[in-house]
């Protein structure tokens, strides 16, 4: 049976001489890998097609193998603004990366899809300060993998903009204006959200992309 949907380009590999393996994230069925056939002698460029980040329409085998076989593609929508900007295509590889280890194989994800298309779009256009997007994803993630963070035993000073962050389809910029470079505040909520993700989900200082963010300072605007 042959599936077609939308799908997040996490990863692509070369595979022998002309072939590439890539893992992506479905609409459909969440998390799977495929196999483009070919795709390096393909006159379709499809090498170009199934960078990290783009979005893509495809159609594919569904079978009981674990690496499916591609019968079409075609690129819905890329962000250009994620490889020009040398900083969003940082925070770009640290969400892609994360949502790779979180995310098991074939586990339906819709609400997690529609949220990554949202924070793609936010950072492309630089709707806020990538600290600020990244810090909200970190939030929805939690939420949609059922691990919500509760404020009600935080300090009250920060609670209030736990509950914001909490909230989905949030305005970005109207979230940044509310912290009003209020950088320690920023920083004792990142704290917050890294513990708690350790404690329920994956200590974020193990995934490499998102250590580079952190250790070598990578400013959090686009400007």
């Amino acid at each position: 049976m042959y599936i077609s949907t939308d799908a997040i380009i996490l990863k692509s590999t070369p595979y022998k001489e002309s072939s590439v393996i890539s893992r992506l994230f479905t609409y459909e069925h969440g998390k799977v890998s495929v196999i483009f056939k070919g795709a390096k002698k393909s006159k379709k460029n499809i090498s170009a097609i199934i960078e990290p980040s783009n979005i893509i329409n495809i159609t594919y085998y569904n079978n009981n193998s674990s690496l499916k076989n591609v019968k079409e593609v075609n690129l819905k929508k890329a962000y250009p603004n994620t490889r020009k900007i040398l900083k969003n295509y940082y925070y770009i590889m640290a969400i892609i990366a994360l949502l790779d280890k979180v995310c098991q194989e074939n586990h339906k994800e819709k609400e997690l899809f529609n949220l990554l298309l949202k924070i793609f779009d936010d950072i492309n256009n630089q709707s806020a300060s990538n600290d600020i997007i990244f810090l909200y994803f970190l939030f929805q993630l939690n939420k949609s993998l059922g691990f919500q963070l509760e404020s009600s035993n935080i300090d009250t000073n920060v609670a209030a903009y736990i509950q914001i962050l909490n909230q989905p389809n949030q305005d970005v910029s109207k979230i940044e204006k509310l912290f009003l470079d209020n950088i320690e505040l920023v920083k004792n909520i990142k704290i917050i959200i890294y513990r708690h993700m350790k404690d329920y989900l994956i200590d974020l200082n193990d995934i490499h992309a998102i250590k580079l963010l952190r250790n070598h300072g990578i400013p959090s605007r686009s400007n």
